[in-house]
């Protein structure tokens, strides 16, 4: 009796607990179902901030990109406007300064001045268009027209804008040249600074 009393107890150790409290013993699946629900709810809220904020940096960034290619848009149009503008006056200037000039003949002018009376603007821009031709002669020069020509043209215009006797033009442009006669007599037009003497041995 005693031996199989004592193998009873073996085999109660190795099935283990058999009262009727072993219930209690056992962990509830629902609690730990509940633990797991809520510990994946916790995560699936962090990883929606995280996502939720990476949409955030993600509107930022491309706010500032967006930004910041108006802007590039900007310079690009402004540095095509101006490279267009660079362009156009070179080519204005080139053909200014290889153009051919043609020199009024003497009856073109009487034609042309018989009714009217030439306004200085007109005579400055034609002595300016001579002078060029002077500095360039024999690639902006008419053909069949010599320099004495130019130089006697040059002479009139300038005589009748600043209101010297032709001699004295022509005296002038002997002595100094086309380019320093025009400037002598744009210096000689200006006015003359006022100035105030004052007699300190009678003032006080």
């Amino acid at each position: 009796e005693e031996d199989e009393s004592e193998s009873e107890s073996e085999e109660e150790d190795a099935k283990g607990f058999t009262d009727d409290n072993a219930k209690w013993l056992k962990p509830k699946k629902k609690q730990d179902e509940k633990k797991k629900q809520l510990l994946s709810s916790d995560d699936e809220e962090d990883d929606d901030d995280e996502l939720i904020g990476s949409d955030d940096d993600d509107e930022d960034s491309d706010d500032e990109l967006l930004e910041v290619e108006r802007q590039a848009a900007l310079l690009d149009t402004e540095m095509e406007a101006e490279k267009e503008e660079a362009e156009e006056e070179m080519r204005r200037t080139i053909s200014q300064q290889t153009s051919i000039y043609h020199l009024p003949t003497v009856e073109e002018l009487e034609e042309a001045d018989a009714d009217r009376v030439v306004p200085p603007t007109e005579l400055k821009s034609r002595i300016d268009d001579i002078l060029e031709v002077l500095a360039d002669f024999k690639s902006r020069r008419e053909e069949g027209r010599s320099r004495s020509e130019y130089v006697a043209q040059l002479s009139s215009d300038m005589s009748e804008l600043f209101g010297y006797l032709p001699e004295l033009v022509e005296y002038f442009l002997s002595m100094f040249g086309p380019s320093e006669t025009l400037e002598f007599l744009e210096a000689s037009d200006k006015p003359r600074p006022l100035v105030v003497r004052v007699n300190t041995l009678k003032a006080r």
